[in-house]
């Protein structure tokens, strides 16, 4: 077990993209300034994590501090205070690539964190600055990264988001003094608030109180809040869990999926539930991360779709999910 001040002894934030085995630290210790705006480590070997990068910039992008980040499959989105937003590619850690930049944009504040949808589309950020909304960026297109929509919990002009988090098709969001905040973002581009609970008893102000953290990723569903002054409040799940233990998302599901092979060789055959033959449907495949590997469409189903996998899908376990206006099927593969 490692058990050292020597590598790093404290951090804002961290963040471990598990399918390439690195931990971000964010505003980290040491460096010229006796911080580091964000360091890589690479922790293939749990108890024996190994520095790969410290840095105050990338490319030609400097950042004074990364307050908070999402990494997936090496790409780092970088919530960097008052400089903004950066997505970067960390395939070498020693030598990040810039992917994009956003530095202006509707209602700048403190770029403070945020949360990459299932598809990696759009990433759904906070500025921590009173009376800032938050945004749903389009992040489909590195070279043009903007600004879609812009929304909030709509009660006072020092209202302030703090963290948000993603699972499945809703982001919840810890509101300081607004409490918990929920968004039902099955159409990724248009967020639409359906849930509310104040937890914070403090009079609004320009301060940092109330709702602070949320966690929507227990096996039950339940969300956690964590609030500054009042504690801990647990709420029921809006649906059914989603999640595995891990963390990972599982994709929920008004039922099963029936699909061979098992393993696929790379091509699949889906025998199609009745109550669903002749429907419009989606068919999307995801990794373990959640991130998606296919997607298509067909306008009517019938008694088997036959699939073939992507190119280069390595060795593994994925998750199918065929859904109609109504229903949602999945089966692992």
């Amino acid at each position: 077990m490692y058990d050292s001040g020597a590598l790093f002894q404290r951090a804002h934030n961290s963040f471990i993209d598990t399918a390439t085995a690195k931990l971000y630290l964010f505003a980290t210790g040491g460096g010229a300034q006796g911080y580091t705006g964000l360091a890589v480590y690479d922790i293939s070997t749990p108890t024996e994590p190994a520095l790969l990068n410290k840095m105050n910039t990338i490319g030609n992008y400097a950042f004074g501090h990364v307050h908070d980040g999402f990494v997936r499959n090496d790409t780092a989105y970088l919530n960097c205070g008052n400089d903004g937003f950066c997505v970067a590619y960390f395939g070498d850690a020693s030598n990040p690539q810039l992917l994009g930049t956003m530095t202006n944009y509707p209602f700048k504040g403190y770029n403070h964190s945020g949360w990459l949808s299932a598809d990696g589309r759009y990433y759904y950020m906070a500025d921590e600055t009173h009376g800032m909304p938050m945004k749903t960026v389009d992040v489909q297109d590195l070279t043009d990264i903007h600004v879609i929509e812009t929304y909030d919990a709509s009660s006072t002009p020092t209202q302030i988001p703090h963290n948000l988090l993603i699972a499945c098709d809703y982001l919840f969001v810890s509101y300081y003094y607004d409490g918990l905040q929920v968004y039902d973002i099955s159409d990724p581009a248009h967020a639409v608030h359906i849930l509310s609970y104040d937890t914070s008893t403090e009079p609004d102000g320009n301060n940092y109180k109330g709702a602070w953290g949320v966690y929507p990723y227990l096996p039950s569903g339940n969300i956690l809040i964590s609030d500054m002054q009042n504690g801990l409040f647990v709420f029921q799940s809006v649906q059914d869990a989603c999640w595995g233990a891990s963390g990972t998302q599982t994709v929920a599901a008004s039922g099963t999926l029936r699909l061979y092979p098992q393993p696929s060789n790379g091509n699949l055959t889906l025998e199609i539930p009745a109550q669903i033959m002749g429907e419009k449907a989606l068919l999307s495949l995801y990794d373990l991360s959640g991130k998606l590997l296919l997607e298509r469409s067909f306008q009517t189903l019938n008694n088997t779709l036959e699939v073939s996998l992507p190119a280069g899908v390595s060795s593994g376990n994925y998750v199918l999910r065929l859904k109609t206006s109504e229903q949602t099927f999945v089966a692992k593969l």
